[in-house]
């Protein structure tokens, strides 16, 4: 990815081989996180939820467990909830990796979408300003306010 400063105005480009390499990269993630696991909404807020505090007693659990195995049945296996606490530490830490690269993506995103958009309403005033001296220009103009029309408010 290449970035530039032209005077102040800061460019962002992708090459289409930065692109590809971005899509292989995210195809070896979803093969690596297989089995595809799709939740319902209904299913996501049925479960309980690891945060930071019932992290940390999990944590608490584990150490007492550790210190005294005799504390639960020989039946529970203990061995189960690291194995599971293990699991959910691992893909955190992955999470809190694409989260970050999500956000940057996203304000790539943002300054690119926004020159883009400041670029066009500028050429939309130079058609304004050439459609006042000549009609030729009138149609495209007039196509271009579509865009901008407010929905008719009603007084009720």
């Amino acid at each position: 990815m290449k970035e530039r400063n032209d005077k102040n105005n800061m460019n962002f480009e992708i090459t289409p081989e930065d692109k590809q390499l971005i899509f292989d990269t995210v195809a070896i993630i979803k093969k690596v996180m297989k089995p595809k696991l799709s939740l319902t909404p209904k299913e996501r807020r049925n479960i309980t939820a690891l945060g930071v505090k019932r992290e940390e007693f999990v944590k608490e659990i584990i150490a007492i467990v550790e210190k005294n195995p005799y504390i639960c049945p020989e039946i529970f296996n203990t061995d189960d909830l690291k194995k599971w606490y293990n699991i959910t530490k691992d893909f955190s830490e992955i999470l809190n990796e694409i989260n970050i690269l999500q956000k940057q993506i996203l304000n790539f995103y943002l300054i690119a979408g926004s020159k883009t958009y400041k670029k066009a309403m500028l050429i939309k005033q130079f058609l304004k300003h050439l459609n006042s001296v000549d009609t030729l220009y009138n149609e495209q103009y007039l196509r271009l306010n579509k865009y901008f029309k407010r929905k008719k408010e009603t007084n009720e």
